[in-house]
C-alpha cells in the first residue's frame, strides 16, 4: 500500500527553484509545478537529475524527450525537473538516494511511484500507467488544504513496504507472450489484468483472457522478486526483466546476473519458498541496493 503523505512544504524549498521556465512539457520550478498540480487535480511527475550523470543525459535524451511521452504527460500529468545538485533540500525531502531518478506524487501528497536509474521509455511509460492506475483524479479540481509546516514537519520517509514502484508487472511486458514465445513483447494498457496486486498489460485481448484462466502459470513467482536473495536473507527485493530464467515452467525474475547463476547451479535451493508474500512485504529500493551490493562482492 502506498504511503500517503501529508505535502508538507517549507519555505525553503517552495523558494528552492529559480527557473521558471519549462523544458517543453517539464517546468524547472518546483513551487510552479505543484501549483498547477493542485489546481488540474495531475500526478505531479518531480525528474531528479544532475548535469555530470552519464545514465541522466542518455534519459533525457532517449526517454524525456520523446514525443510519445510528452503526448502521455500533457494529457495525464504535471512534470517538473529538479537538478539535485542546486536543490538539495528537495532532495534530501523525498529521500533521493540515486540519480536519475523519479517520484509522482498525487497533489496531496500521496506516492504512487518511485523509480531509481535510467529507464528503458516502454518501462518508463509503464511506470505511468502504474501511477495512474493508483489514482483517482476528482472530477472537479479541487483546492486542498496544506498544513502549514512546523520546525519539526516535513515530508516523512517512505515505510518498508511500499510497493509503489512494482504495481505493473514484468514491466509492462506481456507475461502471456513471454511464456509462449518467449518473446519481450510490449503490452498494452487497454488489456490489462491484476493478479495478487499486480496489474500486468497484455498485447491482446485474447492474451489477458488466456492469462485470466491460469494466471499462476504466466505471473512470476514471489511477486517477481529475487528468489536467491528471498530465500538467503528473507528480503523481498524485487528483480528486474534484464535478469530472468524459467524453471520447471515457472518465471522467476533476479535483480542481478549473480543471483541468477546461484539460481541456475541449484534451483532446487530457492523454488520451495513457502512464506507467503503481499505487496506489501516489496523491500524499497534503498534496502534493495544495499542487498545488491553484499551479493555483487560475494
Amino acid at each position: 500500500m502506498a504511503l500517503v503523505l501529508v505535502f508538507v512544504l517549507s519555505a525553503t524549498i517552495l523558494r528552492g527553484q529559480s527557473s521558471s521556465g519549462k523544458h517543453g512539457v517539464w517546468h524547472s520550478d518546483f513551487r510552479k509545478a505543484h501549483a498547477e498540480a493542485k489546481q488540474t487535480g495531475r500526478p505531479l511527475i518531480i525528474h531528479f537529475y544532475a548535469d555530470w550523470c552519464m545514465p541522466c543525459q542518455r534519459m533525457e535524451k532517449e526517454v524525456l524527450s520523446s514525443r510519445e511521452l510528452s503526448q502521455v504527460v500533457n494529457k495525464e500529468f504535471v512534470a517538473v525537473k529538479i537538478n539535485a545538485d542546486h536543490h538539495q533540500d528537495i532532495v534530501q525531502h523525498f529521500g533521493i538516494k540515486s540519480l536519475p531518478s523519479d517520484v509522482v506524487i498525487s497533489p496531496s501528497g500521496k506516492v504512487l511511484l518511485r523509480n531509481n536509474g535510467y529507464q528503458q521509455p516502454n518501462v518508463y511509460l509503464a511506470g505511468l500507467h502504474s501511477a495512474s492506475l493508483g489514482y483517482q483524479r476528482p472530477a472537479q479540481p479541487r483546492e486542498e488544504v496544506v498544513q502549514k509546516p512546523t520546525e519539526s514537519t516535513g515530508l516523512p520517509k517512505e515505510k518498508r513496504g511500499d510497493a509503489s514502484a512494482v504495481k505493473v508487472g514484468l514491466n509492462g511486458f506481456c507475461p502471456v507472450s513471454l511464456f509462449l514465445n518467449k518473446r519481450w513483447d510490449r503490452g498494452n494498457p487497454d488489456f490489462k489484468a491484476s493478479y495478487q496486486d499486480v496489474v500486468y498489460f497484455f498485447m491482446s485481448r485474447e492474451a489477458r483472457d488466456e492469462f485470466q484462466r491460469t494466471p499462476e502459470k504466466y505471473a512470476p513467482e514471489y511477486l517477481g522478486c529475487d528468489p536467491v536473495i528471498l530465500t538467503e536473507s528473507g528480503h523481498a527485493v524485487p528483480g528486474t526483466t534484464k535478469y530472468a530464467a524459467y524453471s520447471k515452467g515457472r518465471l522467476y525474475l533476479f535483480l542481478i546476473p549473480e543471483t541468477r547463476e546461484r539460481f541456475n547451479r541449484t534451483p532446487e535451493k530457492y523454488i520451495n519458498y513457502r512464506q507467503a508474500l503481499d505487496i506489501e512485504h516489496i523491500e524499497q529500493t534503498a534496502n534493495a541496493e544495499s542487498l545488491k551490493e553484499s551479493y555483487e562482492v560475494r
